[in-house]
């Protein structure tokens, strides 16, 4: 798999339906295709909160999972695949990929460390840059806030620790939430639903283990 990539991935609409996208730190590079064969090229928006998409039997997509801390040439690349129905051989799509995106090894580890550390000072010292430089770093390269991206890791995080056996309240202090109230909050924000509905959802469970921002 190329390090740009952190997912290959294909799904089939075998009737109507709506599925649920989690927030998940990246954007995908997706070719749709309707019944009919016609496709479609496009990458997915960084998603701020779980969302309901709507699929029509027979259509089918293709997508390929960018790495959160890549830098698309987004209208030369889709240029460039426009052509292409997506069952071209893997290695050789992602190789013409590559022409256009590119992994900033530098933001690797300033999402890394934001991911990894509580406050923003805490961030901004062990990458030894002041928090007004290191925010207009990440706002300029990713779009979004600091908080944005500790806000998502916590709550990816949080969420793969849910249980049936580990009280709420002692998973909310784990994971330095202000109480169970507060981690709920967010629980909605990102998810659209509380930490015990999440549990039992099976299809929330399973997408939340799939690979992307910490």
């Amino acid at each position: 798999m190329s390090s740009i990539l952190l997912k290959h991935w294909q799904f089939t609409a075998t009737c109507d339906t709506q599925t649920s996208v989690l927030p998940d730190g990246c954007r995908d590079l997706i070719v749709k295709t309707d019944a009919k064969g016609e496709s479609f090229w496009f990458v997915s928006s960084l998603a701020e909160t779980t969302e309901s998409v709507a699929c029509t039997a027979g259509q089918t997509f293709v997508g390929f999972r960018l790495h959160p801390a890549v830098q698309i040439a987004e209208r030369e690349m889709l240029a460039e695949f426009s052509q292409c129905d997506g069952r071209e051989n893997q290695t050789q799509l992602i190789a013409r990929m590559e022409e256009f995106v590119h992994l900033d090894n530098n933001l690797v580890e300033v999402l890394e460390t934001l991911a990894n550390t509580r406050r923003k000072v805490d961030t901004s010292r062990q990458l030894g840059v002041s928090e007004r430089t290191l925010e207009r770093l990440v706002k300029k390269a990713t779009g979004q806030t600091q908080l944005f991206w500790k806000s998502l890791a916590r709550a990816r995080r949080t969420a793969r620790q849910l249980n049936c056996q580990q009280p709420l309240a002692e998973l909310a202090a784990d994971n330095h939430y202000a109480d169970q109230a507060h981690m709920t909050r967010e629980f909605r924000k990102w998810f659209g639903t509380t930490p015990k509905d999440f549990l039992h959802r099976s299809e929330l469970c399973a997408l939340i283990h799939e690979s992307g921002y910490y």
